[in-house]
């Protein structure tokens, strides 16, 4: 070790010396010019040679044991002792001792000094000799230093291999990560929802009975359909279990495939859609998910942000299958649910027979529906049907039966009987079945007669699945059967889907009147509804937008079966015993958002009340928002199908309605309110002073209507509404005349104002034209034309649309002063800290003041027309018309407006330069219009007092 210490404190001390040498050369080279070239030789040999014993001091540290190796370069007079007294040798011929810090400030001039002295040394001095000493002195170290790494080198050699393997499985590691981390993102931004397919999969596997399914797999079709290409139909009636033997036969190939090249889509009626492009986007996304790998055309669609239509994605289907050791298999079940369905049959047909897809084995389910069997026949030779009228389904029923029998606490033989029943008249439907040993449960609950009970219902069972849902629905109890009827419509309507079977017992309450709307829960639901409907237990409590004190269990609710939809809205159940559940398209088109908007009406009735004893937003009530919410935005023609509906939706628009009140009280809902229900949000908030009187209710309601910009709505609410047509006229005239208060906008705080005025605002000339119609007066509105004119709430303020405003306002005669004076209501304290003599005089500038300044030609004209005094001027402090305060049009500011309003409109079009031919012609044609109405020529032109306007207007 003392070895190593000292060689290495050689070695620095060597180091040390190179390293001032070549510091000092570097030195003279920019300190003075023409420093002689002997010196740039030194310093790069001296730079090299330095580089090579700092390599041999990195070396001995890292390999104390090699000193042996080494011992040599340090012996006396050796290398190293050599190349030191060379480096001295230049130092001295350099003079580098004069080189002292002490001599900072003196060093520049030292050095120019010292140069001469030193170029003499060079002179006489061969400074070859030493630099070349130097030179071999480097080589040596060098050599030694090789010799010694080679050793080390070849020792480490292996461990280099394993190294390099490392790096090189971190390497394809961190590829990986990134291809995986692509892949995430191509199949985010696929955007298909896969909840729905498994949660259909997971229910009806846990439908399926033990042994039962097992036929299929023994017929030679299904063992092809694994080895090899296969195009498999299976056809059956309803309810012959074709869904749960899908999701059997998906998880079988799940199992023999490792769940590597499986794909499988549930088709559903709910979805009331073309599900083609749906169903290629979850079998390709699923394969995707199986491998690393995506098709290149997605990641070309990815980054240019275009969407895949069918072919494209039946080239990633091709492409994937290829991917896969032994091909892809894909099972599509209920082809009959989804209508239109002519595309999707049209895919399937060209995945099972087109030799593109020859690794892809294909095997779909579904009814045997006339159009279905057309569209197999020109394929029969390609594919295999199955029916599901096969020996072993009925095998399989009778081991539903027994199952289900075994859990009841009956003597055997009776359990005998039963079974022979029920096996003998299912004719191969599960549903039937199901159905029926639903009704023997309950009959078996019902006393002492249960026995004798069943053995009538066994004597007397229905002879399919349709006579059994009107058996059910026929033993409801009247008091039930409202209830009962809502809960079906909901479930078979499109967009009735309900979050949990909680929810939808609140919303069957809409109808149920009196004490009797406390006993209903879903375990009465459960019990009048029976088969008809599939109730079942969440996991977790589902997701909701508001703080919900409820505590669960939550259940989640379906129909039981496709079949259910069917029997309810086929035309002969309306002429049938069961006619009162009989449902209509009509009614199924609008009966989610007819309770939903009746649902508003009870908002804070049945409270969600939290351990502070705050009430809180129940899941139906946000269940209503969040349907009412969509049906304004998206549905507004269904309002005019149904009266119930519009009724309601009257009465939830008005400030006053039961959920307005309910949510303005609570406290912390504000962001969730303004993200997830933005409409009701701002229909609920916008107002800061509410009406008062007794048109309040209709003052809101149409308030409401502008906001949702819902003329149509307002037009059959004025022409047809009680609450309107059967006011006395002059009742009537007070909505039009009622102030309200806006909350503060982005544009500033928000002053009293009317409907009319508000229609102006917010350039509504539908909605204004509309009230006007139905008696709408402006005489105590004496701001609607400056309204009319500029409005800070329009960042266009077109000219044209301002000209329709002053037209109608004016043409109709209806009010509309073109010489207004300031209105004052009684209760308006506005500006009571001004003059009283100035507040009740004038405005600051009269409309026509402002149109001449705006110099729009043909505004000045209707005010004209409308006999607006062509020589009245404002005055000096009066009132300036709400929104002119950031006052910036055509040039004109508030402040210079006021200015104007001093001068006479003829003073006023005088004072304007106009800079360009149409502005100059649009000014003298003003003029010649104020001369025609009387403006009167000034006796005296001050030139003093030109204001010069930029009148260029683009044209």
């Amino acid at each position: 070790m003392a070895e190593v210490i000292t060689l290495v404190g050689q070695i620095s001390s060597l180091v040390s010396l190179s390293h001032d040498l070549v510091g000092l050369c570097c030195e003279f080279f920019s300190t003075v010019k023409n420093a002689p070239k002997e010196l740039e030789d030194v310093r790069r040999e001296l730079t090299a040679f330095e580089q090579s014993i700092i390599g041999l001091k990195g070396f001995i540290n890292a390999h104390p044991e090699e000193i042996t190796n080494l011992r040599q370069l340090s012996l006396p007079n050796g290398t190293l002792d050599s190349a030191t007294e060379v480096i001295k040798e230049l130092m001295d011929l350099l003079e580098a001792g004069k080189f002292t810090p002490s001599t900072g400030p003196k060093r520049a001039k030292l050095m120019h000094t010292t140069l001469e002295r030193i170029q003499q040394g060079l002179r006489r001095t061969n400074i070859k000799e030493p630099l070349e000493k130097l030179r071999r002195f480097r080589e040596s170290i060098q050599f030694t230093l090789n010799a010694a790494l080679a050793r080390p080198i070849l020792e480490t050699r292996q461990d280099v291999v394993v190294i390099k393997e490392s790096v090189q499985t971190l390497k394809d590691d961190q590829t990986q990560f990134q291809d995986d981390a692509r892949k995430l993102k191509v199949l985010k931004w696929f955007n298909v929802d896969m909840s729905g397919n498994r949660s259909i999969h997971k229910d009806r596997l846990s439908q399926q009975q033990q042994s039962t399914c097992q036929w299929f797999t023994r017929n030679p079709a299904w063992n092809k359909w694994l080895q090899e290409r296969e195009f498999i139909w299976v056809t059956g009636l309803p309810g012959t279990g074709k869904t749960v033997l899908a999701s059997y036969l998906i998880e079988r190939a799940s199992h023999e495939f490792n769940s590597k090249g499986i794909a499988y889509y549930y088709c559903h009626h709910s979805r009331n859609r073309d599900e083609s492009l749906t169903l290629l986007q979850h079998i390709v996304k699923q394969l995707i998910s199986q491998i690393d790998y995506v098709p290149s055309r997605i990641y070309d669609n990815h980054k240019r942000a275009d969407k895949l239509d069918t072919d494209d994605l039946l080239l990633c289907l091709e492409e994937l299958s290829s991917k896969f050791k032994s091909g892809v298999r894909v099972i599509v079940d209920a082809v009959d649910e989804s209508k239109p369905r002519d595309k999707l049959m049209s895919i399937l047909f060209t995945i099972g027979t087109d030799l593109r897809f020859r690794r892809v084995s294909l095997l779909v389910t579904s009814r045997p529906e006339p159009d279905i069997l057309e569209g197999m026949s020109p394929h029969l030779s390609s594919l295999v049907e199955i029916s599901m009228s096969d020996p072993g389904v009925t095998a399989d029923i009778r081991s539903l039966v027994q199952s289900e029998l075994a859990k009841l606490p009956w003597e055997e033989y009776f359990k005998r009987e039963i079974e022979q029943c029920l096996v003998g008249g299912a004719k191969g439907m599960f549903r039937w079945v199901a159905c029926q040993i639903d009704h023997i449960k309950r009959l078996s609950c019902k006393g002492m007669n249960g026995e004798q009970a069943i053995r009538r219902a066994l004597n007397n069972l229905p002879e399919d699945v349709f006579a059994t849902y009107e058996r059910i629905l026929l033993e409801i109890p009247n008091e039930d059967s409202e209830f009962a009827r809502t809960a079906l419509a909901l479930m078979c309507s499109q967009h009735g889907e309900m979050p949990t079977a909680e929810v939808l017992v609140e919303a069957c309450l809409y109808r149920v009147m009196g004490e009797d709307i406390n006993k209903y829960d879903v375990r009465l639901l459960v019990d009048i509804c029976g088969c008809l409907l599939r109730i079942s237990r969440f996991n977790r409590p589902p997701l909701a937008v508001f703080k919900d004190a409820t505590i669960g269990p939550f259940h989640k609710v379906s129909l039981a079966h496709y079949t259910v939809k069917e029997y309810l809205v086929h035309p002969d159940t309306a002429t049938r015993p069961a006619k009162f559940f009989a449902l209509t398209p009509q009614v199924l088109e609008t009966i989610d958002i007819v309770v939903a908007f009746k649902g508003l009406q009870r908002f804070g009735t049945r409270h969600c009340v939290t351990n502070g004893g705050k009430t809180r937003v129940t899941r139906y009530e946000e269940d209503c928002l969040k349907k009412t919410e969509d049906a304004l935005n998206h549905r507004r023609p269904d309002f005019d199908k149904n009266d119930e509906l519009y009724q309601a939706l009257i009465q939830s628009l008005k400030y006053s309605s039961s959920h307005a009140k309910h949510l303005r009280l609570q406290r912390g809902i504000a962001t969730d309110m303004s993200t997830r229900f933005s409409t009701w949000d701002k229909l609920i908030n916008q107002l800061e002073t509410p009406p008062k009187g007794d048109q309040a209710e209709q003052v809101t309601l149409l308030l409401s209507l502008i906001t949702l910009r819902w003329y149509n709505m307002a037009v059959k609410y004025l022409k047809s509404h009680p609450d309107f047509i059967k006011l006395h006229p002059n009742v009537r005239a007070k909505i039009w005349s009622t102030k309200f208060k806006l909350r503060a906008t982005r544009s500033g705080p928000s002053q009293p104002e009317s409907l009319l005025l508000l229609c102006v605002r917010q350039r509504r000339l539908n909605f204004l034209s509309l009230f006007i119609q139905h008696d709408a007066s402006f005489e105590k509105e004496s701001e609607v034309l400056y309204a009319a004119m500029y409005s800070p709430d329009d960042e266009d303020n077109d000219s044209d649309t301002t000209l329709a405003f002053l037209r109608t306002m004016t043409d109709l005669g209806r009010g509309a002063k073109a010489d207004p004076v300031p209105f004052r209501q009684a209760n308006d304290h506005r500006g009571s800290n001004e003059d009283p003599n100035t507040r009740e005089r004038r405005f600051a500038f009269t409309p026509l003041q402002a149109a001449v300044a705006f110099q729009e030609l043909d505004w000045v004209e209707v005010l004209l027309e409308t006999s607006a005094d062509p020589n009245l001027t404002g005055v000096t402090g009066g009132q300036v018309p709400h929104g002119y305060g950031r006052l910036n049009l055509n040039g004109i500011s508030l402040e210079l407006l006021k200015e104007m309003g001093e001068q006479t409109p003829l003073q006023i079009n005088r004072s304007i330069n106009a800079t360009d031919s149409a502005a100059h012609s649009r000014n003298a044609e003003i003029e010649r219009l104020l001369l025609r109405y009387g403006a009167r020529d000034p006796t005296e032109a001050d030139d003093d007092d030109t204001i010069m306007i930029s009148s260029d207007d683009g044209e």
